[in-house]
């Protein structure tokens, strides 16, 4: 699911909400998730999971058209860690 597929199942569901309106949400949403995850390296999202940032050293890699050496600079990468509840319903499947 994408975005815009997001926006439009909630729509479906609040249809009082404008297509808008509901777009505008899930941007204010996504923008405070990663406003957190900017200033505290966390944002638990009750049932959904938490995001968090996790450093990554410097590292050396190959490139594999031209087999060349590539330094790959460190630098900061979000994971997310689901609940249980998200765990449950996809291993339910």
């Amino acid at each position: 699911m994408n975005k815009s597929e997001l926006v439009r199942k909630i729509w479906q569901e609040q249809e009082q909400l404008t297509l808008a309106q509901i777009k505008d949400v899930v941007e204010t949403a996504f923008d405070l998730i990663g406003d957190a995850l900017a200033a505290n390296g966390v944002a638990r999202l009750g049932s959904l999971g938490v995001f968090h940032t996790k450093p990554v050293k410097e590292r050396h890699r190959r490139n594999p058209r031209t087999g060349d050496a590539v330094l790959v600079p460190s630098q900061i990468v979000v994971k997310y860690k689901p609940s249980k509840t998200i765990k449950e319903r996809v291993n339910a499947k």
